[in-house]
């Protein structure tokens, strides 16, 4: 009786081949079978068989006995198969932990390694999405660990996180610069006490000691907390007499992923221009979001260690912890953690000085991080870095040549090869964000908008409504931004430094800090953060900048050039980047006596759309755009490109990637006093759309267009915007006159020009609890999409998420009643946060 196994079963033809033992195939059929039915076939099965006279397989069964022959398959949730025989004990353990997942193991050793960063992004938020622990383990932990610190009498402190906090980015993962400091048996982000120890030595050598009246004993007290080596041997050493331990969280600690954006990649390769053309270059990463509390712990080596060096130590840590950070992007705002009460400031030398200002928000801003949520629309530390290189980089682009510019910003600013030498700081005030509604902000009828606030005479069937116009895509094709509303806040800390290069120049912490508060004064004089920055969304005024002006900006930068060895003067017309030299006319500004912000920008939006409304998109029979223009009293050969959209250009330089560019011209509005706001607009020279030649004219003639219609429109009766979600408008209501959305009695007549749409979105009642505002709210069972708690405001039924879950002590269970700050409130819901 010849032995085989079944080398393949074709179900839909019944047929299938036996391999024997020599491993000839001996091809059989349904009718061959017996004792089997056809579903019993499969791949592999061991089978017994006659040999037939055609060389097939015939009376193909089952073998009467065989210890090759494999067991019968399980159903998937057998006993056998998903029950593990352990003892009770462990058993129980192990159902404690079910569905917990390790961050650790999971970002280092379970995920697969990403192809790019889109992909490296989906990796990264899995991880954050299963980083939350188990929180009685951890308090377990945390007791043992307090337990042996009490024991060997240790200092111990709190300290909270002031911003974001990375570290470990570069060590060994399977995803590019995406690393982080977990620990390696519980997997909760910690401080090594190695990188401590560190930066508290960092802070004694470059901030405390240039400050000390004896530079020696200030150099012995070092030496005697840290250790030091001054020979080859152990002779010649000694320890440090401080122990640093890890610094643990106090509560499980969320993560988040993180982004950095690279808009030059090809100027910092040495290849082009830092131009407005490039696509930018994302990297995402794993970060900690403000607010996390670290346990921090000093000990003495030995009981005879003088306790004011145990101070010294802390106060050192403490230091390093406020003024330079921990982990990685110091220089861009991470790592910082809340000053202490009664800390004293950074103390100025002769090697670093400082500057703080108040910042607030003057038009609404679309800001974001890595998830584009709630929970990240804030001004971002190193969003507002970004910002500043590039406009500290037009006072210099006109005077250097392309290596000189970035040799110069690499001394400032720093790079790959060297830190920067200015540090920025960034204090949230943690403002409320709304998801943006633009027909719920302004709503015209469509016959108006061929009237005096809309594009006068122009087909209203074929006008956009003007705040749609200028925030297009934050409120489109089902996606919708969040936006912070005008008066938000921050603090705003800028440190500068020198270094050997700079020292030897002759050039000091003031000339650096000049060219920091230079680009911070250009921003907020002409630009904007957050996305359509340039359309007079994201704008902000800054205090402690009164005496600055453009002329002394350019001074400063004027000065520094001449210290570093580097041309001085500025040469219109070189320059391929954005430079002040390069500006095509004299910055235009217009005033409107209203109150509320956002139908200065439904203003601003006509008056761009009604330029753009004179172009045409015409293409060539090869799909390319023709220049047209359908005006009488504009330049022809140009078309709405040159305002720099994405379209493609003839007749210039096409060396840029991507078929992109950004606008040249930027849009600022700002509170004017008086309950008034001023529109201030500038616009570059852009050698590539298409030439530089014909950008100056398309834009001279653009400026002028908006000069006279914006002072044209700043005469018209004021108007207000529709309550947005919080129940508020942008500003207070209107001065005279009807709103936008806002409908008349029914038997009341109408004006000629009166704006409004459908019925506004319902406002809370008054009395409502307002954003800011504590609360005592409820735990609700249910959970976000990403597990974060929800709680309910019970005197008005509303209710909503927490957006910073995080804090939310592990011991409150659904039902449990807190205490809460109101983060936002609408007609229909509440959203709440902790601190």
């Amino acid at each position: 009786m010849p032995i085989g196994r079944v080398q393949f079963w074709v179900r839909s033809r019944s047929q299938g081949a036996v391999l024997d033992e020599r491993g000839a195939r001996l091809l059989f059929t349904a009718k061959d079978l017996e004792g089997l039915r056809v579903e019993e076939i499969r791949d592999g099965l061991e089978v017994a068989f006659d040999l037939g006279p055609d060389g097939t397989a015939r009376r193909v069964r089952q073998p009467r006995s065989s210890f090759l022959r494999p067991p019968e398959p399980l159903d998937r949730d057998d006993p056998l198969l998903t029950a593990v025989p352990l003892p009770p004990s462990l058993r129980e353990l192990v159902e404690r932990f079910k569905g917990l997942v390790h961050p650790g193991l999971r970002l280092d050793k379970y995920m697969m390694p990403a192809v790019n960063q889109e992909g490296q992004k989906r990796v990264l938020s899995e991880v954050a999405e299963r980083s939350q622990g188990d929180t009685q383990l951890l308090a377990e932990v945390l007791r043992r660990r307090d337990a042996m610190l009490d024991a060997a009498e240790v200092v111990r402190w709190d300290r909270e996180t002031a911003g974001p906090l990375t570290l470990h980015l570069a060590r060994a993962s399977a995803l590019e610069n995406a690393g982080l400091c977990l620990h390696p048996i519980y997997g909760f982000t910690f401080l090594p006490g190695s990188g401590l120890k560190g930066l508290a030595r960092a802070y004694a050598e470059t901030v405390w000691r240039p400050g000390q009246p004896d530079d020696a004993a200030a150099a012995t007290d070092i030496e005697r907390i840290f250790g030091f080596i001054r020979g080859t041997g152990d002779e010649g050493a000694a320890a440090g007499t401080v122990i640093f331990h890890d610094a643990w969280p106090a509560s499980w600690p969320r993560l988040m992923v993180d982004i950095v954006n690279n808009h030059h990649f090809g100027y910092y390769r040495g290849e082009d221009w830092p131009g407005d053309w490039e696509s930018p270059s994302m990297v995402y990463f794993l970060a900690v979001p403000p607010g996390q509390t670290f346990s921090f712990a000093l000990g003495k080596r030995r009981g005879d260690v003088d306790v004011r060096l145990l101070g010294l130590a802390r106060a050192w840590l403490d230091g390093g912890l406020t003024h330079l950070g921990c982990g990685a992007k110091t220089a861009a705002g991470y790592g910082h953690f809340a000053p202490q009460a009664n800390e004293p400031p950074m103390p100025s030398g002769p090697n670093r000085t400082g500057f703080s200002a108040a910042m607030t928000l003057e038009s609404p801003a679309f800001l974001a991080g890595a998830r584009q949520e709630a929970d990240d629309c804030d001004l971002r530390p190193a969003t507002l870095r970004g910002l500043l290189r590039w406009w500290w980089r037009t006072l210099h682009a006109g005077a250097l040549s392309q290596t000189q510019l970035r040799d110069l910003e690499a001394a400032i600013w720093g790079n790959t090869a060297a830190g920067s030498v200015v540090q920025l700081q960034v204090e949230s005030q943690r403002p409320g964000s709304l998801l943006y509604d633009k027909s719920a902000r302004i709503d015209m009828r469509s016959g108006e908008k061929g009237g005096p606030y809309g594009i006068p005479g122009a087909d209203p069937r074929k006008t956009t409504q003007g705040l749609w116009y200028a925030s297009f895509g934050m409120h489109d094709g089902g996606r919708r931004r969040f936006v912070v509303e005008p008066g938000a806040a921050w603090t705003i800390r800028l440190t500068a430094r020198t270094n050997k290069a700079l020292r030897e120049h002759g050039l000091g912490p003031d000339d650096v800090l000049d060219q920091a508060r230079a680009a911070l004064w250009l921003l907020c004089r002409y630009g904007g953060v957050g996305s359509k920055a340039r359309k007079g969304f994201g704008s902000l005024s800054a205090g402690g900048l009164d005496e600055m002006d453009l002329d002394h900006c350019r001074e400063a930068s004027r000065r520094f050039r001449r210290g570093m060895g580097l041309p001085e003067d500025e040469r219109p017309g070189v320059a391929e980047s954005p430079a002040l030299c390069d500006l095509v006319a004299e910055e235009i500004e217009a005033e409107f006596p209203w109150d509320d912000v956002w139908p200065v920008l439904d203003q601003v939006g006509f008056a761009w759309q009604g330029f753009a409304k004179r172009f045409a998109h015409d293409h060539d029979q090869e799909g390319q755009l023709v220049p047209t223009w359908s005006g009488r009293d504009a330049p022809t050969g140009y078309t709405k490109a040159s305002l720099g959209v994405p379209r493609r250009m003839d007749g210039g330089d096409r060396r840029w990637a991507g078929e992109r560019h950004a606008s040249p011209v930027h849009i600022h509005v700002e509170r004017a006093g008086g309950g008034a706001h001023r529109v201030r607009v500038i616009a570059f020279a852009a050698p590539r759309l298409p030439t530089r030649e014909s950008s100056v004219t398309f834009l001279r003639a653009f400026l002028d267009h908006l000069r006279d219609d914006l002072r044209r429109r700043s005469r018209l009766p004021p108007r207000s915007s529709r309550p947005g979600p919080s129940g508020r408008g942008g500003r207070p209501g209107p001065v005279g006159g009807g709103g936008f959305g806002q409908r008349r009695d029914a038997g009341a007549a109408r004006t000629r020009g009166e704006l409004h749409g459908g019925p506004a979105p319902a406002a809370p009642p008054r009395g409502h609890p307002k954003a800011g505002d504590r609360v005592e709210a409820t735990l609700l069972p249910e959970r976000t999409k990403k597990g974060g708690w929800k709680a309910r405001h019970e005197p008005t039924g509303l209710s909503g998420p927490i957006v910073d879950s995080a804090k939310v002590p592990s011991d409150k269970e659904p039902g449990n009643v807190m205490t809460l700050i109101v983060h936002a409130v609408g007609a229909r819901e509440m959203t709440f946060r902790v601190e």
